[in-house]
């Protein structure tokens, strides 16, 4: 009985993919056929048809085809490494988080070769409205629809909000802030020195990803420490909540300075988070830094 089941599981399966391979050989089948009965018949004796003009349409017809061909690799990249690639690497402390795949980067790469699919599939029915070239052109543009059209609907969908983003990068500035004055508390009050205050809080951190931010690469930290609270006790710090502790640069591991060392456009909808000197974080928008915010956010004790 395990067996027949065991066998007609395996049947069904192969169904299943069979009917699965065979949808999209039935609308490149449907794509081919509309396209012979429109652009071809429009061209058909419009342009001179000779030897020399076949092997010229057959050589741009397997050009198209490559070109549409070259759209699944894209989509079949993006599926392998997005979720590697929407993770930052937690390597040694001189390494560098993997670049951020973007899903639109893959609809673009796809949406490109796929028009260069078209404009020499359609030159290659010109050249020959029938024979080999005018197959491989009709099929080139076939399989680049197709595959555009997938990367249409995969990609803008899986791109993550940029609010969320936004929100995770708070919740690691929040995080570190927290990190600074558990570190305080174990060294009687005194705050980390500014040159070293990724390595002096390493160990109050669950992970070195709190460090990273969606929206930066190449950098082990894409946070910098305010110089005002170098090495500076607690007890000295009036109003705490308005005091810059952590900002968002791409200065690098151990980062520290001032206002000049943010980044130079924001990376959450026109502002940046910070941590403050009493533990808590916040979004800021850019102008209002520029403007001044006064007590609210100060760079300086």
């Amino acid at each position: 009985m395990e067996i027949i089941e065991s066998i007609g599981g395996t049947i069904l399966t192969i169904a299943v993919v069979l009917g699965l391979l065979a949808i999209p050989w039935l609308v490149a089948r449907s794509l081919t056929r509309g396209i012979d009965a429109g652009v071809s018949s429009v061209l058909r004796g419009k342009i001179w048809d000779s030897r020399q003009t076949r092997i010229v349409a057959a050589c741009v017809g397997v050009v198209s085809l490559a070109c549409g061909l070259l759209v699944l690799p894209a989509l079949i990249w993006f599926g392998v490494h997005w979720n590697h690639m929407r993770a930052p690497s937690d390597l040694a402390r001189t390494g560098y988080r993997l670049p951020q795949l973007d899903p639109m980067d893959a609809v673009n790469f796809s949406l490109y070769w796929a028009g260069a699919a078209v404009v020499l599939g359609t030159l290659a029915i010109a050249l020959s409205p029938s024979g080999f070239g005018s197959r491989m052109g009709r099929s080139g543009i076939a399989v680049s629809v197709i595959g555009a059209a997938l990367s249409l609907l995969v990609g803008p969908f899986n791109r993550p909000h940029e609010a969320v983003i936004k929100a995770v990068c708070l919740s690691n500035v929040k995080n570190i802030t927290l990190a600074i004055q558990m570190y305080a508390q174990d060294s009687d009050g005194v705050l980390p020195r500014a040159d070293a205050w990724c390595d002096q809080l390493d160990g109050y951190v669950k992970n070195r990803h709190v460090f990273l931010c969606d929206k930066s690469w190449g950098t082990p930290s894409a946070y910098s420490y305010n110089d005002a609270l170098d090495r500076a006790s607690l007890k000295s710090v009036r109003d705490p909540a308005s005091l810059i502790a952590i900002f968002e640069s791409s200065a690098g591991w151990n980062a520290h300075g001032g206002q000049g060392l943010l980044v130079k456009d924001p990376r959450h909808l026109r502002g940046d988070n910070y941590g403050f000197a009493d533990g808590h974080a916040a979004w800021v928008s850019r102008a209002t830094i520029k403007e001044g915010a006064g007590a609210a956010c100060r760079w300086s004790r």
